[in-house]
């Protein structure tokens, strides 16, 4: 991971793909399949994502509901925002426990944007990746000039380098 900010290194902003990421750190496709069984039976649908570890999940609330054993509530925020929140904590089975770590992406409550829009390439210390490089990299660039922006989206930011601590906080 190192060479990938070093300008001198053979491997410098080199990024695996997302299917090479997934071959390489993924999940067994048998594990997945589990998984996807388990959401198909309940009724809702699910889409394998190439980096193997994450599955795009759909259904009504109802089948979320049900699923999971939790109640999905409706909130508002105090300038009139509607969103909505789960109660309770997701109920995997036993025997898939050990495949899912975690369940996001219940809730639809309003965040804070990163104040981190228009960084530069000067902003960004010692050579590292820029938020260009990164969505060219991960082939999210097409969407992203697409006006896709992800607006309303909750997600989750995994880091397999060092970061500053404080940095953490303008994506919060």
């Amino acid at each position: 991971l190192a060479g990938l900010s070093d300008p001198a290194s053979p491997n410098y902003r080199q990024c695996l793909s997302a299917e090479e990421c997934g071959a390489r750190f993924g999940l067994p496709s048998a594990e997945i399949g589990r998984v996807v069984a388990w959401l198909n039976a309940g009724g809702l649908a699910a889409t394998r994502l190439p980096q193997r570890t994450s599955l795009l999940v759909t259904g009504t609330a109802g089948q979320v509901e049900r699923l999971l054993g939790i109640a999905l509530v409706d909130r508002q925020t105090a300038d009139g925002r509607h969103y909505h929140v789960p109660v309770g904590t997701p109920q995997i089975p036993s025997e898939l426990a050990g495949d899912v770590a975690s369940v996001v992406g219940l809730d639809t409550k309003p965040v804070l944007h990163s104040g981190l829009e228009g960084v530069s390439n000067r902003d960004v210390p010692n050579g590292a990746m820029t938020p260009v490089d990164v969505a060219r990299a991960y082939g999210i660039d097409q969407p992203w000039n697409a006006a896709l922006t992800g607006e309303g989206v909750s997600c989750g930011l995994v880091c397999l380098d060092h970061f500053t601590p404080r940095d953490a906080g303008g994506f919060a």
